[in-house]
């Protein structure tokens, strides 16, 4: 469905991904749906291995919309409550016009 929305609106609208601290990695919160899904992703201790985390997760989910990578301090999640997903609409001076509900 993103993937529809984004090429539809790719002209219109400039669309990002923003990839946040993993949610459930392998030595932590690990979920069965990941186990089942093969989605097994240890806490990235570096940004290279955030951005790694990001491409696999991007191929995985056959995404075309381009991604950006938060740093290692959270700070777009913390400002945005990124968790589990969530999708904000800003318009050009940066003003949120739409912020969905998490999932």
């Amino acid at each position: 469905m993103l993937n529809n929305l984004y090429e539809n609106y790719k002209a219109r609208a400039d669309f990002k991904i923003v990839y946040v601290r993993e949610a459930h990695p392998s030595d932590g919160w690990q979920v069965q749906q990941n186990q089942r899904q093969g989605v097994i992703v240890a806490t990235p201790k570096t940004l290279a291995e955030r951005e790694k985390a990001a491409q696999e997760c991007s191929a995985h989910l056959e995404l075309k919309i381009p991604i950006v990578i938060d740093n290692m301090d959270d700070r777009v999640e913390a400002a945005y409550s990124g968790w589990p997903d969530r999708i904000y609409v800003m318009d050009k001076d940066g003003k949120i016009v739409y912020k969905g509900n998490p999932g």
